[in-house]
């Protein structure tokens, strides 16, 4: 559960076994400056894997109905325990949702929305960007590895420029592995994100408690 600030992190696993809500989640605590699971702790009770301050997040929405992740971000919110009243507000504080669903149209071989993307980190100043889905940027091929790098140099350069990790959230081949058998390379597509990303993250199933 490591974002790297300057770099691409990118949660892979098969659609519908949890990669958003999983990554809402850790947003939503590291907005509050807290780690992504209660009772991580070292020796000494200091809390594991939790960020230095609370974070900064500018979420782009991308796929779906527009106002999914607003919904779900709710309801994560306001379970019973998640979290105190304080974190809660700090958290609202802290997350900026863009988008609206499939409908918004960002794809970031087009000029024009890449400037936008790059307007909004400039204003927000986020530490995390998160798109979802990786696969909704770009016009051409998944299989082109020309297609996909333009769509990966641009993402490349917001984490660099901006100083902000960014987050993506990508689906596995069928076999869940690439065709070299790595982990590393079980993205869909061409295998131009599995050198460009610092940290690959491989989900096989999350069972919210939401």
């Amino acid at each position: 559960y490591i974002v790297v600030r300057g770099g691409l992190t990118c949660t892979i696993g098969r659609a519908g076994k949890g990669k958003t809500v999983m990554n809402l989640n850790r947003l939503l605590k590291w907005a509050a400056g807290k780690p992504m699971f209660d009772g991580w702790h070292d020796v000494d009770g200091n809390d594991l894997l939790a960020p230095t301050k609370p974070l900064k997040t500018l979420i782009i929405e991308n796929e779906g109905a527009g106002g999914l992740f607003h919904r779900q971000i709710g309801i994560m919110l306001h379970a019973e325990g998640y979290m105190s009243q304080a974190d809660r507000e700090l958290a609202k504080e802290n997350i900026l949702i863009w988008g609206d669903g499939g409908y918004s149209g960002l794809k970031l071989d087009d000029p024009k929305k890449l400037a936008e993307v790059r307007r909004g980190c400039e204003i927000w100043q986020p530490d995390i960007v998160f798109v979802e889905p990786f696969r909704g940027l770009w016009n051409g091929e998944e299989n082109s590895s020309t297609d996909m790098a333009v769509v990966v140099d641009a993402l490349v350069e917001i984490a660099a420029d901006y100083k902000c990790g960014v987050m993506l959230a990508h689906h596995e081949r069928k076999g869940g592995t690439g065709d070299d058998g790595e982990k590393m390379s079980a993205g869909r597509g061409s295998t131009v994100l599995e050198g460009a990303v610092a940290v690959i993250d491989a989900v096989r199933e999350i069972v919210p408690p939401f």
